[in-house]
C-alpha cells in the first residue's frame, strides 16, 4: 500500500512533468508560428500581374463573365484582357490599370476589356462599352502608351485626361470631357483598320488615308458631343465606297499607283470627312447633366500599386468591407431618402455596403447615416487582417 507521502510526491512529480511537456509544446508552436509569419513577411508583396487590371472598389455587386457565366467579382480581384464586367442596379466598381489609369463603371453597364498590355514606359489598353456609363483618369501617356475607348457607335483616343463615356439606351454614344482632351470618330469609319493591310511602300495612300484621322473631332476640357446611331450608319455608307477602292487598288497594283486611281482616292476621302462633319454634330458645351457626373471623378482613387516590371515594391493592399443595416436595394444612390449614405472623409462613397482596398497602416474615418437614424463613425487603422464591419 502506498503511503500519502508518497502519493502526493508522485502527484507533484507529474504535475511537474506534464508542465514541461506543455511548455515545450508551446514553444515548439511559437516557433513554428514565428517562422510562418517569418516567411510571410519575407513574402514578395500582393503585386498584379502584367497586363492585369485590379479591382480596387465595389459598392454594391459587380460581376465578371466566365466560362460564359457572370461570377461575382470581388474586392482585390484581377481582370485580364478578353474578361466583361457588368455592374447591377444602384452599383459601381472602380478598376486600375497599374499606375495608367483607373475607371469607375457606373451602375447598368457592361465593359469589355478587349487588349490590356502594361510595361514601363509603354502599354496598350482598349475598353469596349457595350451600356452603360464608364467615368475615366487616365494619367498623362508617354511613348507607345495607347488608351482606347470604343462604343458600337464611337471610337476614341485618349492621350492623358478625365472624361465619361455613356452609351444611351439607343446606341448613341456621349462622351463629356472634364480636363485634357481627346479624339472622337464613328466607329463605321475604321481607317486604322484599312492602313494596316495598305503595303508599305504605298506612302501617297497612306497620306490620303491618315487625312480622316486627322480630321476627327477633338473634344477639349468642358466639351461634350453625342454621335447617334443614325449618324454612324449614315457615314459607314461613304467608308464602305472608300474600302472598296483601296481593296481594288491593292489588288490591282503592280509598281505605282496611277494618277487616276490618286484622284479617285481623294475624292472618296473627301467624300468620308464630308460624311461626317454632315452627320455628327460638333462639340458643345458642356450640359449641367454631364457637368455633374464628371464631378464623381475626383472620387475615384490611384493606389500606388507594386510595379512588375520594375520589382519596386510597393504598399500591402488589404481589403475593408462596411455591410450597414438597414438597407434598401429598390432605392436610388441618388436619391436623399433612403439607404444608409457611407462616407468616408467627409465623402459619398456608397449606400448599404461597399468593399475597397486600402494601404496597410492607412487611417480610415468612416461616416454611416441614414433619415432617421443617429449618425455612426468607425475609426478604423488597417491591419493585415483586413476586416468586415457591420452597423
Amino acid at each position: 500500500m502506498i503511503s500519502f507521502n508518497r502519493l502526493c510526491f508522485l502527484s507533484i512529480l507529474f504535475i511537474i512533468l506534464l508542465s514541461m511537456l506543455t511548455s515545450m509544446l508551446i514553444i515548439t508552436c511559437r516557433r513554428a508560428a514565428e517562422e510562418q509569419f517569418a516567411e510571410r513577411s519575407a513574402a514578395e508583396p500582393s503585386a498584379p500581374a502584367q497586363n492585369k487590371a485590379l479591382v480596387t472598389f465595389i459598392s454594391g455587386v459587380s460581376f465578371v463573365l466566365q466560362q460564359n457565366d457572370w461570377q461575382p467579382l470581388g474586392i482585390g480581384d484581377y481582370l485580364q484582357g478578353g474578361d466583361t464586367v457588368k455592374v447591377a442596379e444602384d452599383s459601381y466598381c472602380e478598376l486600375q490599370f497599374g499606375g495608367l489609369a483607373a475607371v469607375r463603371i457606373e451602375a447598368n453597364t457592361i465593359l469589355a476589356i478587349e487588349e490590356l498590355f502594361l510595361e514601363s514606359g509603354a502599354g496598350n489598353i482598349s475598353l469596349n462599352i457595350a451600356a452603360g456609363s464608364v467615368l475615366h483618369k487616365v494619367g498623362k501617356l508617354r511613348g507607345d502608351q495607347k488608351f482606347d475607348i470604343k462604343t458600337m457607335t464611337a471610337v476614341m483616343g485618349v492621350r492623358g485626361t478625365r472624361f465619361g463615356v455613356r452609351v444611351d439606351e439607343k446606341g448613341g454614344t456621349l462622351l463629356a470631357v472634364k480636363s485634357g482632351a481627346l479624339q472622337i470618330m464613328p466607329a463605321s469609319i475604321g481607317v486604322d483598320g484599312l492602313i494596316a493591310r495598305l503595303p508599305e511602300k504605298e506612302e501617297r495612300v497612306l497620306e490620303l488615308l491618315q487625312k480622316i484621322g486627322d480630321s476627327a473631332y477633338t473634344v477639349a476640357a468642358d466639351q461634350e458631343i453625342l454621335i447617334t446611331k443614325q449618324a454612324s450608319m449614315e457615314t459607314e455608307a461613304s467608308f464602305k465606297e472608300l474600302e472598296e477602292l483601296v481593296d481594288t487598288i491593292i489588288a490591282e497594283m503592280e509598281t505605282t499607283l496611277s494618277e487616276e486611281q490618286f484622284r479617285l482616292l481623294d475624292q472618296r476621302v473627301e467624300g468620308v470627312i464630308q460624311s461626317v462633319s454632315s452627320f455628327v454634330a460638333p462639340p458643345a458645351e458642356l450640359s449641367e447633366e454631364s457637368r455633374k457626373a464628371l464631378e464623381a471623378i475626383e472620387g475615384i482613387r490611384m493606389i500606388d500599386v507594386p510595379d512588375v516590371v520594375s520589382e519596386i515594391k510597393g504598399p500591402e493592399l488589404v481589403a475593408i468591407t462596411i455591410k450597414v443595416e438597414p438597407q434598401d436595394a429598390e432605392i436610388s444612390i441618388n436619391t436623399l431618402p433612403g439607404d444608409a449614405l457611407i462616407l468616408i472623409n467627409g465623402k459619398p462613397v456608397g449606400r448599404g455596403n461597399f468593399s475597397s482596398t486600402f494601404p496597410l497602416g492607412n487611417k480610415l474615418s468612416i461616416t454611416v447615416c441614414r433619415d432617421g437614424y443617429e449618425e455612426k463613425r468607425l475609426n478604423i487603422t488597417v491591419t493585415e487582417r483586413g476586416g468586415s464591419y457591420e452597423v
